[in-house]
């Protein structure tokens, strides 16, 4: 019941008490005409919903960031129009609202909105919440349309291929005209320019062509990488939390690192050095 309501309600009352006390009709009359309008408007609130919402969730997984799509259908089964109505749509501690049209006698409809899939975790999608009200907004009450579900938001999963120490990367890997030398592993040869080193010039080459040429070989980077993460409580707050993103960042230098055949070692930092892997 709203404020308007209790106010009516307790208006006929005084009314009808006031009008059988001073024996006048006329109070005794406003009294009776609001407590059946109270009554009135409760049996309308309280009778089955013409309106009938249905609702799918697809997919019920999802990685992290991906759509996740609710579809509601919904129908008049009553004899008369139903005005334009909002429906909530609890989602863990939030809300998604949709406005459904109106609706004329026999009419269907379809809406489709997205949840949110920002964060990871297990979410309780609640029943559709219709708020129902009168004509003369003295009662007001929510009802609910389906079953309770749950949306289950994993992390998103990246392939990584392993590199085990102190192995080639690859066959051709990178090669520099800068430093020639590099090691004993043979690259591809290029022309002679002035100015080149005459130890790798190749002369079998150069007694079958009678041209320079310089030979390349290939030049191994053993490159690490060092993450350094704030692990310390002053990061644990906030919403979102602060440390959850500190690891999101930390993993996204850590796969690109590792793509790069890096060795990648990530350091968590507090008052000292708290944990250490790579």
């Amino acid at each position: 019941m709203t404020r308007m309501g209790l106010a009516t309600l307790l208006g006929g009352v005084a009314a009808l008490v006031l009008g059988l006390i001073l024996h006048w009709p006329a109070f005794s009359v406003l009294g009776i005409g609001l407590l059946v309008l109270v009554a009135g408007c409760l049996v309308n609130i309280l009778r089955p919903s013409q309106l009938v919402i249905d609702r799918a969730i697809q997919p019920p997984r999802v990685p992290k960031g991906s759509p996740a799509i609710a579809v509601l259908t919904f129908a008049n089964r009553g004899r008369y129009t139903i005005g334009v109505t909002v429906a909530n749509q609890p989602f863990g501690d939030s809300q998604v609202r949709t406005i459904i049209p109106r609706m004329r006698r026999g009419e269907r409809g379809m809406r489709t909105y997205r949840l949110p899939t920002r964060q990871r975790g297990i979410f309780e999608v609640g029943p559709i919440e219709v708020t129902r009200r009168d004509s003369f907004e003295l009662f007001r009450g929510p009802r609910r349309h389906g079953d309770p579900e749950r949306i289950w938001v994993y992390p998103r999963v990246l392939p990584l291929r392993t590199l085990p120490a102190g192995q080639t990367r690859h066959l051709e890997g990178p090669s520099s005209d800068v430093s020639p030398q590099g090691n004993i592993t043979f690259h591809r040869l290029r022309d002679y320019v002035v100015g080149d080193d005459l130890r790798f010039i190749d002369w079998n080459i150069y007694a079958r062509l009678d041209r320079l040429f310089l030979k390349l070989f290939l030049e191994e980077e053993d490159l690490s990488l060092f993450i350094l993460a704030d692990v310390s409580k002053s990061c644990d707050y906030g919403t979102p939390n602060k440390a959850l993103y500190i690891k999101k960042v930390a993993a996204a230098l850590g796969y690109i690192g590792r793509v790069n055949y890096n060795r990648v070692h990530i350091v968590g930092v507090s008052d000292g050095i708290a944990a250490e892997t790579g």
